[in-house]
């Protein structure tokens, strides 16, 4: 009678063949954990000039201006838009679109003036302000969706509104 599971020494090269997949397997699955996302949304406020940290306190009245940070690791199309959002406590304040544009430069033919204007590839936005804001406290979020089954949320930011002093 022959034994169900027979235990013999492994051959160097079966050995090294199970060492190298289990090192893929181990670096690839963490490559794959720490992968980009498609598209990332973040926005930086500004109150009467001053930027605004995240749980910051104003007084009424205030102007709140948004700006929008749009970054994508997909490639994108001079032209391809996103539409933006502007949310406070989960209600629609405004919209916007952001596009995105190719890198440009100064030309590079000679004798011809030029400015040196110069900007990397990336998103052009829509600015939303949030103009007398009524005081308590409120969550601000900004949506983004768009080509390419793009979708993002921004964290929420956290603002309380003091109400106006006499």
């Amino acid at each position: 009678m022959k034994p169900f599971c027979t235990f013999s020494k492994p051959s160097f090269a079966h050995a090294l063949r199970r060492f190298c997949l289990l090192i893929i397997l181990f670096f690839g699955s963490r490559a794959l954990a720490q992968t980009n996302p498609p598209l990332t949304v973040s926005i930086k406020l500004l109150c009467q000039g001053k930027s605004l940290t995240n749980g910051a306190v104003v007084r009424a009245p205030a102007m709140i201006s948004w700006f929008p940070n749009l970054k994508t690791s997909l490639p994108m199309r001079a032209g391809d838009t996103v539409d933006l959002d502007f949310l406070v406590d989960g209600k629609k304040i405004c919209s916007g679109a952001a596009e995105w544009h190719d890198a440009f430069g100064p030309s590079n033919r000679p004798g011809r003036f030029e400015p040196m204007i110069m900007a990397r590839a990336g998103f052009g936005y829509s600015l939303c302000d949030w103009t007398n804001p009524p005081p308590g406290a409120h969550v601000i979020t900004l949506l983004a969706h768009g080509p390419k089954k793009l979708a993002a949320a921004s964290p929420p930011f956290y603002l309380t509104v003091l109400p106006r002093q006499n």
